[in-house]
């Protein structure tokens, strides 16, 4: 419902923060969470994802992600996969 007025992020995509904290930290995500909320008040939708550096997990509204992430290009994944 409300989800489908964004674009969601695809599970294993690699981002990174559009300003960054911290030199190279970049976050795979997990999966989306929520999709199908009618109380986004509530349940907003969340995505969950991975710091590829420490693997923690964690969690933030898609609103939130999608003003603060980046997608990293292909070009851009090297040293990442590994």
């Amino acid at each position: 419902m409300w989800a489908k007025l964004m674009e969601l992020p695809k599970k294993f995509g690699y981002w990174t923060r559009k300003v960054p904290k911290k030199p190279n930290n970049t976050y795979c995500v997990e999966g989306v969470t929520n999709v199908r909320t009618t109380r986004p008040d509530g349940f907003p939708v969340t995505v969950v994802y991975r710091n590829t550096v420490t693997g923690e997990l964690w969690s933030r509204p898609l609103t939130e992600w999608t003003e603060r992430m980046k997608l990293l290009k292909d070009s851009e994944l090297d040293g990442v996969l590994e």
